[in-house]
């Protein structure tokens, strides 16, 4: 037999049939890591921005009221890239006092989180899917 100058068919479909089941079996577990991450990155800029606007509250001595992202955004440099809902509208007094409130989070993704928003800190808690009603 002469000296052979590439892949056979047969080697070359093998090669594919491999790189696929890989692809099955690991692509899901990388998409779920990814939102994962993004859904906690989103998390943590509500945990740092809520506190951050009740200070603010407290040195303008000013009153604040937010009902959604488009409020939180005018205390940020770079504005939120997810929707916020607050049920009632989240009141921040003169003080800085909190007052309690459920925040409804919509990522990118339309994947919905719930938290509760806690006096006096304006601390996010998280809700459990069965306690959403």
């Amino acid at each position: 037999m002469g000296r052979q100058l590439g892949f056979s068919m047969i080697e070359l479909l093998v090669v594919l049939v491999i790189t696929g089941l890989i692809a099955a079996v690991a692509g899901p577990n990388l998409f779920a890591t990814l939102n994962a991450s993004q859904r906690a990155d989103d998390i943590s800029k509500v945990r740092g921005v809520l506190p951050s606007i009740a200070l603010n509250a407290s040195l303008l001595q000013q009153q604040i009221i937010i009902d959604s992202e488009a409020q939180i955004n005018t205390f940020l440099a770079e504005p939120l890239d997810f929707k916020m809902l607050f049920e009632p509208a989240l009141l921040i007094q003169n003080n800085g006092y909190c007052h309690t409130s459920r925040v409804s989070i919509i990522n990118e993704s339309d994947e919905t989180m719930y938290f509760n928003v806690t006096s006096p800190y304006c601390e996010l808690t998280e809700l459990r899917q069965n306690d959403e009603s």
